[in-house]
C-alpha cells in the first residue's frame, strides 16, 4: 500500500469527520452495520498494526474486509493490517523525539478556540470549582446553569450576573438529593427562566436513585463509575458539560486530605477536559471557610469561585457574593466580585438576579 494513511484519517473517513479521539485510539462508526453510536474502537499496537473492535459484536475479519473494500487499508500475506504512518521526526523514537515540537512547529500550529458557554469561566476544556459552606445555595446556582444551558433557546438567559451565550447538553451527577427534590427545584428554576425546555438535553444521574435500584451509590473513587461517565461523553458529543454535585457525596470513603487519594480522580477529570468537556465541581468549604481537602484538588482547576452569604441575609435567603479565587483565562475586570440573589416571581418560578442592578 503506497499511500500513507493515519489511524485518524481512517476513523474520520468512517465517521464523516465526527470520530472521537481517545487516549489510545479513536471511536468511529462501524462499516459493518448501521452504526449511529460510534461503536467501533480503532487503535494501533506497538508494532503498528491496526486493531478494530466493534461493541455491537461485528467480526474483526468482516470489519477488515470493509476497510479494505473502501481502500482504507491493505492486507499482508499474514493477514495483519498494514498502516503506514507519516514519520514526524527524523531522529530517535524516545519520548522527547516522538512528542516534543520545536518552537517553529508550535508557531505554525493552528488551534480551535475553546467554545464558551457561560463567560468568563465555563467553556469547553475547562474545570471549574464552585464551593461554599453547606446551606448557602451553591446547588441552586448550579441547577440554574443546568436548566439555562439546556433550554430550547438558551442564548441571552442570565443566572445572576452571568449570561448564557451557547447552550449544550448537560449531565448532572447528583450525590445527595432524592429525585423528588431535584424535580421540584429544577421545575421552579425552569419556570423562572421561561421559554421551552429542550427535550433530553439535561440528563440527571442521581446517586440516591442508583442506590435504591442497585444497592450501591455512585462513587467516583471506583473506576467503573468514571468509565461510564467518560463513555457517555465519547458517544454523545452533543453533551459538553458535566456537573458533579458534590465532591464529598460522590467520593465516599476517600481521604480527601491526601494527594494520593485524589490523583486517580484528577487524572480522570483531565481526560474529560482533553476531550472537550467543561466540568463544574461543586464542593464544600471547611470550618475555616476555604475549600475542603488537599491543595492538589486546586492544582489543575481552571477557575475557582467561592460563594459567600451576603452579610445580614437570612438563613433561608439565597443572597450570595461570588468571589473568583482563581481564573486562568480571565481578562482584566472579569474576576471582580459579583452578587446574585434568588427571587420568586409572580408565577412561582425561581430566578437569579443581580441585586446591585
Amino acid at each position: 500500500m503506497d499511500k500513507r494513511i493515519t489511524i485518524e484519517e481512517i476513523a474520520q473517513n468512517l465517521a464523516m469527520g465526527k470520530a472521537v479521539k481517545q487516549p489510545n485510539g479513536y471511536l468511529t462508526r462501524c462499516p459493518c452495520h448501521n452504526d449511529t453510536k460510534l461503536s467501533l474502537r480503532l487503535k494501533l499496537t506497538a508494532q503498528g498494526d491496526l486493531r478494530a473492535t466493534c461493541e455491537a459484536g461485528c467480526k474483526n475479519r468482516d470489519i477488515r474486509q470493509k476497510l479494505s473494500d473502501k481502500g482504507l487499508i491493505a492486507k499482508g500475506d499474514d493477514e495483519r493490517v498494514e498502516i503506514k504512518t507519516p514519520c514526524k521526526k527524523t531522529y530517535d523514537s524516545t519520548l522527547v523525539g516522538s512528542y516534543a515540537v520545536t518552537s517553529s512547529e508550535l508557531a505554525g500550529m493552528e488551534f480551535v478556540t475553546s467554545k464558551y458557554f457561560v463567560p468568563p469561566f465555563l467553556y469547553a476544556q475547562s474545570i471549574s470549582m464552585i464551593y461554599s459552606p453547606p446551606g448557602v445555595g451553591k446547588s441552586m446556582v448550579v441547577h440554574g446553569f443546568c436548566s439555562a444551558l439546556t433550554r430550547e433557546k438558551p442564548e441571552g438567559l442570565t443566572i445572576g450576573p452571568w449570561e448564557i451565550i451557547n447552550g449544550c447538553g448537560v449531565l448532572l451527577v447528583d450525590g445527595e438529593l432524592p429525585m423528588s427534590d431535584l424535580k421540584k427545584r429544577l421545575s421552579m428554576i425552569s419556570k423562572g427562566l421561561g421559554g421551552e425546555h429542550c427535550q433530553n438535553r439535561l440528563l440527571i444521574l442521581s446517586s440516591v436513585e442508583v442506590q435504591e435500584k442497585t444497592g450501591e451509590p455512585i462513587n467516583l473513587t471506583k473506576v467503573r463509575y468514571r468509565e461510564e461517565i467518560t463513555n457517555h461523553f465519547l458517544r454523545h458529543p452533543e453533551y459538553r458539560v458535566l456537573v458533579l454535585d458534590n465532591l464529598t457525596s460522590l467520593t465516599d470513603g476517600m481521604n480527601e486530605n491526601t494527594k494520593t487519594a485524589w490523583a486517580p480522580i484528577n487524572r480522570w477529570l483531565l481526560q474529560l477536559r482533553n476531550i472537550g468537556v467543561a466540568i463544574i465541581l461543586v464542593h464544600h468549604a471547611n470550618k475555616s471557610g476555604t475549600d475542603r481537602g488537599h491543595s492538589s484538588i486546586r492544582d489543575n482547576v481552571n477557575n475557582i469561585i467561592s460563594l459567600k452569604r451576603v452579610k445580614g441575609a437570612a438563613v433561608d435567603d439565597v443572597h450570595l457574593k461570588a468571589v473568583f479565587e482563581k481564573g486562568r483565562d480571565l481578562e482584566p475586570g472579569e474576576g471582580n466580585d459579583v452578587k446574585l440573589k434568588l427571587i420568586k416571581d409572580e408565577h412561582g418560578g425561581l430566578r437569579f438576579v443581580c441585586p446591585q442592578v
